[in-house]
């Protein structure tokens, strides 16, 4: 259910806290796959993945995490003419494989924002807001000590949605896709609802 949701947007199905040794248990997990996410104070935000969709039935699981300090990456989201960019969602997520790390912060009105909870990793960021193309810095370590994020301003684009005898459709979703010459589209985390009784949307 959480698929298409945006981190922070994601709601966890089970909370446990740790005990004084660190550990923790969840019991009774019948999903065929989970993901365990670990956040405290001061300290870097781990998850990990376990599927077991190809097993018959689900077997009991030992995830360490191993957390790292807690640091913070500063940085603006700025016009190519060097102009703020507001209220810009800008993520990060870690390049590793075997440990997913994710954080996420909005540009204030100056387009200065903070990234939380990151660990040594390297971490492709990836900025987005309404009216402006997506920006990615596709490898970035909290050594850089503070990164800038230029975002072009995109056009509009606008149309209707109808049945195949031409009625209007008043209730639908949009998806944003990305698409490259000669490879399949994919979908950019940007996904819109329109109620409109002519079926037109401005995007």
């Amino acid at each position: 259910d959480n698929a298409w949701l945006k981190p922070e947007e994601q709601r966890p199905h089970k909370v446990m806290f740790t005990d004084g040794a660190g550990r923790f248990a969840f019991t009774h997990v019948s999903s065929s796959s989970i993901r365990v996410r670990v956040q405290a104070d001061g300290f870097e935000t781990q998850s990990r993945t376990v599927s077991q969709a190809l097993e018959a039935e689900p077997r009991d699981q030992n995830l360490a995490f191993e957390l790292g300090q807690g640091q913070s990456l500063p940085g603006r989201t700025v016009t190519m003419r060097g102009t703020p960019v507001p209220k810009a969602r800008i993520e990060a997520n870690s390049l590793l494989k075997d440990v997913q790390a994710t954080a996420v912060a909005v540009s204030d009105e100056g387009g200065n924002f903070i990234l939380d909870g990151l660990g040594t990793q390297a971490y492709q960021v990836t900025a987005s807001c309404p009216g402006f193309s997506d920006a990615r810095l596709p490898k970035v370590t909290v050594s850089a000590g503070y990164i800038t994020i230029e975002m072009g301003q995109r056009g509009a684009a606008e149309g209707h949605v109808v049945t195949a005898d031409g009625r209007a459709v008043p209730d639908f979703t949009l998806h944003l896709m990305r698409h490259v010459a000669n490879r399949e589209p994919n979908f950019v985390g940007d996904r819109r609802a329109f109620q409109s009784g002519d079926g037109f949307f401005r995007y």
